[in-house]
């Protein structure tokens, strides 16, 4: 793993909330020290390292860098291109396209 998290800032959308209800619970009076320390406990339980969600969202991260490296040098042809590689809809039309019996039994289906 070659990111320092240090230098590496991403939003934690959970941290974020969880900074805005401690506002709005000061805010509104709700302030005590048990409530505190239930935010405290409820902090430690959503913190977890960067590199847990770089392993966890591996391949998100990965789809997203190959597709802004492919557009970027590729330009709108290439990033099409990468698309339709893994996109999952014509993986299917290749499967029904390549078998014959099956595309000529969804063509009789649409005709009813």
């Amino acid at each position: 793993n070659s990111i320092d998290p240090e230098k590496f800032q991403y939003d934690r959308v959970c941290e974020q909330m969880l900074k805005q209800l401690r506002s709005t619970a000061k805010i509104e009076g709700y302030q005590s020290d048990s409530l505190n320390a239930e935010f405290d406990r409820l902090e430690a339980m959503l913190k977890h390292p960067l590199s847990r969600d770089l392993d966890t969202q591996r391949k998100v991260i990965a789809d997203y860098l190959a597709r802004e490296i492919v557009s970027r040098y590729y330009f709108t042809k290439g990033e099409i291109i990468y698309t339709l590689r893994n996109d999952n809809c014509v993986d299917s039309a290749i499967t029904i396209l390549s078998d014959p019996a099956r595309y000529n039994a969804l063509l009789r289906k649409q005709e009813k």
